[in-house]
């Protein structure tokens, strides 16, 4: 007898079949939900229509999270394995364009997304040079860029090289410049332009090359030869050509130049003064390049003739009074000149000159009685071979003269004796009155005496402390570096009685 099943478990069944999923076993045993698609999807840039593969034991639904503009699905939901088809316009950029789909299982319990994106078209750069040549110079060059795309410029860091930009969009120009080269040797620099990188589209890219000629370092100067130059000197003028800039070195006494440097080409003045030697001079100026990788130099020489000495003076002898003093020969010379004293007495105080000029002597004075004399020697010449000589005599020296002695005021212990002197060869350093009670006295007896320091005076004494009614002898005297001479010898008797019979009684001499 065939069994009948409640209606209520005719239900139940019924229930358990629809809600199990098309991958059930065939015994009708529900299985464990699966999904799985690829997570990132790139399509090629001219593709219109592309699937993406789905794998799952369940039914499941896809949105487009994140697109383009021209993006669609034409597959929204499926069950079991299959595919979902993107349709599109093909990418005419040169840049990526990225989607995003979300893929979900039929209960939402499996959520899984894929990255769709499309490459950009195939980028090209071109550009309107890609060799430039520089002069050492510098200079800028214009470079002309055809281009679909985005794109950077990239220089190899070279230094001296310059780009006025360094990213832009399609079509465009930069501007390359390049500093002047400071080398003597070509240097060379490479600039790459290229689309910008986004890790998925293709990459285009150009170079420019651009090399710059090596630095020409050059100086010369005119004349380069020896330059002659005369005894009595001038100023020589030297062109200088160069390509940089330069400095001035060298030189010697006698040779001065009137700038120190200079930029590229110019001149200098070089002037020479007067050879007051018989020997013949030179110098040489150095002109040198600077801020340069290798200096270079010219350089200029002068040779100046020595002097044809002419050596003479106006006087052939010179005559000195004896109480000395300042005198001057005088030298005409076109020369350098020396000059010296046979004597120790007679000083060359201006011993060398150039050219005309005068020797300056300083003589002692002569306390000698005697005439002396020397010899002043000038020499000119390299080897002093050229020489004049002066002869100079000084007159003897003498005691001074003492005049007109008298005696006044007479007491009985006092007498006022005046008198004058004078010296024609030196100072009085010493003058006074002697007196005694005998003839002829002298300094070695009573006197009354002043220091001196003139040639001539008029001057007066008081002789006190005399004795009363008493006969003196006085002399006046006056003293040089020569000697000493007594005046005229003049006697007087005090006033009053003899010597103890006043009231003096201890007299003073």
């Amino acid at each position: 007898m065939k069994k009948i099943l409640p209606l209520f478990m005719i239900a139940v069944v019924g229930a358990l079949a629809l809600t199990a999923c098309s991958g059930d076993d065939p015994q009708g045993t529900p299985s464990k939900e699966l999904l799985d698609v690829n997570p990132d999807k790139v399509i090629d840039a001219n593709s219109i229509t592309d699937t993406i593969a789905v794998k799952a034991n369940c039914r499941w639904t896809v949105d487009l999270v994140k697109g383009w503009d021209d993006l669609v699905l034409s597959t929204h939901e499926g069950s079991g394995n299959g595919a979902i088809r993107l349709d599109m316009q093909k990418n005419a950029q040169t840049t990526t364009r990225e989607g995003v789909l979300r893929v979900v299982s039929n209960t939402g319990v499996i959520i899984k997304t894929v990255n769709v994106k499309q490459r950009g078209i195939d980028p090209y750069i071109e550009v309107s040079k890609t060799a430039i040549e520089e002069t050492f110079e510098g200079g800028e060059q214009i470079v002309t860029i055809r281009s679909n795309a985005e794109w950077e410029i990239f220089s190899d860091g070279m230094p001296g090289f310059h780009c006025s930009t360094t990213e832009g969009n399609g079509n465009g120009s930069v501007s390359f410049t390049t500093d002047p080269n400071p080398y003597e040797e070509e240097r060379t620099s490479v600039f790459t332009i290229q689309s910008k990188n986004d890790g998925v589209s293709r990459l285009a890219s150009a170079t420019v090359v651009i090399t710059q000629k090596p630095r020409t370092i050059e100086i010369s100067v005119q004349p380069q030869d020896v330059i002659s130059v005369v005894a009595d000197g001038g100023t020589h003028v030297i062109a200088v050509t160069c390509t940089d800039n330069w400095v001035v070195t060298g030189g010697a006494d006698g040779f001065t130049c009137d700038v120190q440097g200079g930029e590229k080409n110019g001149q200098v003045r070089i002037t020479v003064a007067e050879n007051m030697y018989e020997t013949e001079r030179t110098a040489t100026f150095v002109f040198t390049t600077v801020g340069t990788s290798a200096d270079k130099s010219a350089s200029v020489t002068l040779r100046q003739d020595g002097k044809q000495v002419t050596l003479a003076t106006s006087v052939g002898s010179l005559m000195a009074q004896a109480i000395g003093g300042s005198y001057q020969i005088p030298v005409l010379c076109n020369a350098a000149w020396w000059a010296t004293s046979s004597a120790s007495w007679l000083n060359v105080e201006t011993a060398q000159g150039e050219g005309d000029g005068a020797v300056s002597l300083n003589c002692e004075q002569n306390t000698q009685t005697t005439t002396r004399s020397a010899v002043v020697t000038i020499m000119a010449g390299s080897h002093q071979q050229y020489v004049t000589t002066v002869t100079v005599e000084q007159r003897p020296g003498a005691a001074p003269s003492v005049q007109q002695t008298v005696v006044s005021e007479v007491s009985k212990y006092s007498a006022v004796v005046s008198f004058g002197y004078q010296s024609s060869t030196s100072v009085v350093s010493e003058y006074g009155v002697c007196f005694a009670t005998h003839e002829n006295p002298t300094v070695n007896d009573g006197k009354v005496a002043r220091s001196g320091n003139d040639t001539g005076n008029d001057v007066t004494f008081t002789l006190s402390n005399l004795e009363s009614g008493t006969m003196y002898f006085v002399r006046p005297f006056a003293r040089n570096a020569t000697g000493i001479t007594y005046g005229e010898q003049v006697s007087f008797t005090t006033a009053g009685k003899m010597p103890g019979d006043d009231d003096n009684p201890d007299p003073q001499y």
